[in-house]
């Protein structure tokens, strides 16, 4: 029996390693059919099912291979970046070729975030995408063939429906760190029509006009959406008592759809929470101005 271990190539956070496997060479002669590949199996797998990792790999049980062809197979799946590192082990006998795969899976998988893609809703996108790429549960590696693999599903996906959508991904930072990846449709404008805010009870009806027309007849991206709850509309609720306001996910209406240009109505729902109000305010370690002069001084 004739035994090989190989180290694949695999992406890392921060860049790619590509390491150079000692390849053991033999002699030994072998049956025509020792080279059927009889047996796939993978160890060291925690977040990945060995049935998706083996629905990823190139290779299949009764295909004839030889010792390139594990090693190509094993270096694609490390190229997709949602593994450290893969190694491999095969045996040959007479019987046939058994494969056991051994991966060290990347513990620094991102959230993929999808800006525009109205078409489906994040959980539909996520199931869609990972019945065609079985490593994709909705995180993805800053770098890796996946992220060509998702932008490619998601497109194949909205070109199904008449849409001919190109799908870009970008890396999205806060604080200067790499939060998440954000695939987004980038030859398609998708405009607001309609904004509407729901749940509201405690602000003026003309304040609300005032954020809903800010929004309407703009190009729709949920990244700007959250900017705008952030900077502008959560303010709002803290500045009149409403601390721990909860602003929903928005509900998209696509109201016209052409392959060029794409309307929508946003619904976002708000849950205003409890009012809180200043019942007392108590000053310490002031000597030179008074409690009543300093309460002068707030608001």
């Amino acid at each position: 029996m004739l035994r090989g271990l190989f180290l694949s190539c695999a992406f890392f956070l921060l860049g790619s390693s590509v390491l150079h496997p000692q390849v053991q060479s033999s002699t030994t002669a072998k049956r025509v059919d020792a080279n059927t590949l009889i047996s796939i199996h993978v160890v060291g797998a925690q977040r990945f099912s060995e049935q998706d990792i083996l629905r990823s790999f190139a290779l299949r049980v009764g295909q004839e291979v030889g010792e390139e062809d594990l090693k190509q197979a094993s270096d694609q799946l490390g190229a997709t970046g949602v593994f450290k590192r893969v190694l491999y082990s095969y045996s040959f006998s007479p019987q046939g070729t058994k494969l056991e795969l051994q991966v060290e899976e990347n513990d620094k998988l991102l959230p993929a975030r999808f800006d525009n893609i109205v078409w489906f809703s994040d959980n539909e996108l996520i199931q869609q995408i990972h019945q065609r790429v079985p490593l994709f549960d909705g995180l993805v590696p800053v770098a890796g063939s996946i992220l060509d693999s998702v932008s490619k599903t998601i497109q194949d996906l909205l070109q199904a429906r008449g849409i001919p959508a190109q799908i870009r991904h970008l890396e999205s930072a806060h604080a200067n760190q790499v939060d998440a990846v954000v695939f987004s449709v980038e030859n398609i404008p998708i405009h607001i029509r309609r904004f509407e805010l729901t749940g509201v009870s405690n602000v003026p009806a003309p304040v609300l006009q005032t954020f809903c027309t800010k929004l309407e007849g703009t190009d729709y991206y949920r990244s700007r959406l959250s900017s705008f709850e952030d900077l502008s509309l959560a303010p709002e609720f803290h500045s009149r008592g409403f601390l721990k306001v909860f602003i929903g996910q928005p509900k998209i209406a696509i109201v016209a759809d052409t392959p060029t240009n794409t309307l929508i109505d946003v619904v976002l729902p708000i849950v205003e929470g409890a009012q809180y109000r200043l019942a007392s305010l108590q000053w310490v370690g002031n000597k030179s101005f008074s409690a009543d002069q300093l309460n002068t001084l707030t608001h």
